[in-house]
């Protein structure tokens, strides 16, 4: 009796999952787009490869466009699936993607000395994010050493963390 009815209520969650067919194909267009326009965007920069450093980070950064793309359109087709399969690769790489931006950042800005000693003495220190939280935790000023690591130091454990949460996730 309880597999009948846990077949039944399975068949009306996936009937109810499935978007309309004019969605998913909306989403397989938009998908198409996403991945042409990254792909000429990727490939003007390598056509144009003057500034390595950077162009490497940008094209790192560009790459998490098809990657979102993908597992979204999948997440459309086949949910189950890219819960269990794809969403650890998306989110892996997410957390790559986060801290390529950082040395994107620190790189354009002229690098971790620079922006300690001349552009962060010319800033406020800023409150915390959190509007309530920053009550009872002090300002950041990133002109102070201590705290431009400390931000570099959440941007690094958000980065190392993410992986080992989708691999727990994973196996959970």
């Amino acid at each position: 009796m309880t597999k009948g009815y846990w077949y039944w209520f399975k068949q009306v969650m996936l009937e109810a999952v499935q978007l309309p067919w004019w969605w998913q194909e909306l989403s397989e267009v938009s998908t198409v787009a996403s991945l042409a326009i990254t792909v000429y965007a990727i490939t003007m920069h390598l056509l144009n490869y003057r500034k390595p450093y950077e162009q490497r980070l940008v094209v790192r950064i560009q790459l998490i466009v098809p990657v979102f793309a993908f597992t979204s359109l999948v997440a459309i087709k086949s949910p189950e699936f890219c819960q269990i399969y794809l969403d650890p690769v998306r989110e892996v790489y997410e957390a790559f993607v986060i801290y390529t931006f950082f040395s994107l950042l620190v790189l354009v800005l002229g690098g971790e000395h620079r922006i300690i000693t001349e552009i962060c003495l010319t800033h406020r220190p800023s409150t915390h994010a959190i509007p309530f939280l920053g009550q009872y935790l002090g300002k950041i000023d990133l002109s102070y050493p201590e705290d431009f690591l400390m931000v570099k130091r959440g941007i690094l454990q958000y980065v190392w963390f993410k992986p080992f949460f989708a691999l727990v996730t994973y196996y959970v």
